[in-house]
């Protein structure tokens, strides 16, 4: 009766391990943890690159267009034994005359878990002649408009997209203002002219070149403006200009020319300014941004005399900005160099050197990131990512 019970024991322990096979792993924390590491794939492509335009070193970007992904959780339970084998000796009877010594009864059971996970990616070369064409492009205004919307620092974008401001004055002279911090002293000037403009109300006006045309039409579209009425189809126009006042403070040496403040009429093609000064900003493209950014790296991490850009509050930053607090409060980019220390984001330059980004006390860096960011995706158009073989990742 004992070994019966034994039997059956072994049978319900069989049937239980026997009905587990193979479960899938939860989607979401696959996808969860591919997102992180995608994620992160990107912020340390374009940290490199960042790197590499401080080495004066070519930038290679790279990218990902397609995933695909499988993952499986094998149970592989087993359960072996003997019950009721007799041993046979001598001395005691039994068949044949042999005695029966004892009675055995063995179980053992096994199982092995097998974790699979899988993806399947396609990492393709952004070095093709269609994306470089979109790279090397001035930034439009329409993107330097839409980052302001965000709430983004007016000193922090325009420090990123503005190659130089130019005063041009009555006489013809042009006085020139770079946004170099490799050049220190004239850094300083371009930094201070620019914080004149920006408190002044330096900002991108939206204007339709056609609205007066529109305005005019008020009623239904006739043959006689059939025409004149597809013209406010046109899309916008954007331009920089001054918000504010003429008798703002920041101005009191600058005799502008009335077409650049926002509620001015414009300057007529064929139209000469005479006593009054004007205003040029030249933009950059990404990839000058990128080597902009470059700069900041190598200015900080000079030997001598090594300068940190730093980006105190205008008037029209955001509270949320302002006393951030950090040993660095206001940098625009933070970067360590061979340096033991929690960072958010990691690259290896020349001769094995280590740049990290500081995971605190790192200012408007992960800031600057995001906007890099965002700068080379606004460079990608459809064929820019050519298509390359897939590598297979277990």
């Amino acid at each position: 009766m004992k070994y019966r019970k034994k039997i059956g024991i072994v049978l319900f322990l069989s049937t239980l391990l026997n009905g587990c096979s193979s479960t899938k792993p939860n989607f979401y924390d696959m996808s969860a943890s591919y997102a992180i590491a995608l994620g992160q794939y990107q912020q340390n492509n374009i940290f490199l690159n960042i790197v590499r335009a401080s080495e004066k070193m070519p930038m290679n970007f790279l990218d990902i267009p397609s995933i695909l992904g499988t993952g499986m959780l094998t149970v592989s339970p087993s359960v072996t034994g003997s019950v009721g084998a007799a041993v046979f000796g001598s001395g005691m009877a039994g068949p044949s005359g042999l005695g029966l010594s004892s009675f055995s009864n063995s179980v053992t059971s096994t199982l092995s878990v097998t974790n699979m996970n899988q993806f399947t990616f396609t990492q393709s070369s952004l070095d093709n002649a269609t994306f470089w064409k979109s790279f090397l492009s001035k930034v439009p205004l329409s993107n330097v408009e839409y980052f302001m919307q965000n709430r983004t620092p007016k000193e922090v974008i325009y420090s990123l997209v503005i190659d130089a401001i130019l005063i041009i004055k009555s006489d013809g002279e042009i006085v020139a203002f770079n946004n170099d911090p490799l050049d220190k002293s004239n850094h300083l000037e371009f930094q201070k002219i620019l914080y004149k403009l920006i408190d002044a109300g330096l900002t991108i006006s939206t204007e339709n070149p056609h609205s007066q045309t529109q305005k005019n039409n008020k009623i239904g579209a006739t043959k006689d403006n059939l025409a004149a009425d597809k013209l406010t189809d046109l899309p916008n126009e954007f331009r920089f200009c001054i918000d504010g006042p003429r008798n703002s403070k920041n101005l009191d040496e600058m005799n502008f020319d009335d077409s650049l403040f926002c509620n001015g009429k414009g300057i007529e093609k064929d139209k000469k300014i005479t006593g009054k000064s004007n205003l040029r900003i030249n933009l950059r493209s990404a990839k000058n941004i990128y080597d902009y950014l470059g700069a900041v790296v190598k200015a900080q991490l000079e030997d001598t005399n090594p300068v940190l850009v730093t980006l105190p509050p205008s008037s029209y930053t955001s509270r949320n900005e302002r006393f951030r607090g950090s040993e660095n409060h206001y940098a625009l980019l933070v970067v360590k160099k061979n340096e033991t220390t929690s960072s958010y984001v990691t690259a290896e330059g020349l001769q094995n050197n280590v740049y990290t980004v500081p995971i605190s006390n790192d200012g408007y860096s992960r800031l600057t990131l995001e906007l890099a960011s965002q700068i080379i995706t606004l460079s990608k158009i459809p064929g820019s990512a050519a298509p390359s073989p897939a590598l297979l990742v277990k």
